[in-house]
């Protein structure tokens, strides 16, 4: 696994033209000036079903003038290279993101994210749509975070935390997770949680206690072999349920970004009610970078 061959040069990022999207632009411009990518700003209009001469019209250039002004307001110059485009007669928001996504070979896209399990991975929302159907990487940012940084200028990751199950998706995640704690020369933690047994049987303890050393002999081998020389890395293995143990790793250790994937969820139920990312968007206070289980 080597980060070398990855770089974010393209970062793409929806709107809605609402306050919390708005800002999630914000942010998105800030970042990629960060790393030096191209934003592309995209508004996508739903279709007005049974509306005599329905469109926008010249609405169109004032919402490309309004997202271009988000992006480069208070930048001072230092705007990122962006383009703004607005699409009209949208029937399938989610799908037109994800085919946008592959036409101008974006490497990330940024989007905000509502509160709420039922918004945050439902079946069938925007935001596991996209997350589950993008080959690139999502940075999420949940409602919490975005009403707590109204007045922040710039993204600012200090403490990383790559949530690390040893799978061919972390595997695949790592690289662009080097690349954002590099470029704000963050440090790093790198966590693994271990489901406990349910049983308690000192052998089992033992077992535990083996399996938890062993994994982490493997996280920081992993550190070792892999990160600069010049990033400050942490390497953990916990006991307990994955979402609130990533959480409270979180908020013990006041992280700025969570990165994870999703494992697949086998049942309509645990999809529904119980899934992990709609978890953590619940009560996460930094952004998430996802990507989806391979």
């Amino acid at each position: 696994m080597s980060t070398n061959a990855i770089k974010i040069d393209h970062i793409l990022c929806p709107t809605d033209l609402s306050m919390r999207s708005q800002l999630t632009l914000h942010f998105a411009s800030g970042l990629a000036s960060q790393l030096k990518a191209k934003l592309t700003a995209c508004h996508f209009s739903p279709t007005v079903w049974l509306a005599a001469g329905y469109g926008l019209g010249g609405k169109r250039n004032e919402i490309e003038q309004q997202m271009a002004q988000t992006i480069t307001a208070g930048r001072n110059g230092s705007a990122p290279r962006y383009a703004a485009s607005v699409f009209e007669n949208s029937v399938d928001t989610a799908r037109d993101i994800l085919d946008l996504t592959k036409e101008t070979a974006a490497d990330l896209i940024v989007m905000k994210s509502r509160k709420g399990v039922a918004s945050a991975l439902h079946y069938g929302s925007m935001v596991e749509r996209i997350t589950r159907g993008s080959a690139v990487p999502v940075l999420l940012l949940p409602t919490n975070f975005l009403d707590s940084h109204t007045e922040e200028k710039n993204l600012n990751f200090r403490q990383v935390l790559f949530d690390y199950d040893f799978s061919e998706a972390t595997d695949q995640l790592f690289p662009f997770a080097m690349v954002l704690t590099e470029g704000f020369n963050a440090n790093l933690h790198l966590l693994t949680v271990l489901e406990p047994p349910h049983a308690g049987a000192l052998e089992e303890v033992r077992s535990r206690d083996l399996l938890q050393n062993a994994t982490k002999q493997r996280l920081e081998h992993l550190a070792e072999s892999e990160l600069n020389l010049s990033l400050n890395s942490t390497a953990a293995v916990e006991w307990g349920k994955h979402a609130e143990t990533v959480l409270k790793y979180a908020e013990n250790n006041e992280i700025d970004l969570i990165c994870t994937t999703l494992p697949p969820a086998y049942f309509y139920y645990e999809k529904l009610y119980c899934a992990y990312l709609g978890q953590l968007l619940q009560s996460a206070k930094c952004p998430i970078l996802a990507l989806r289980s391979v």
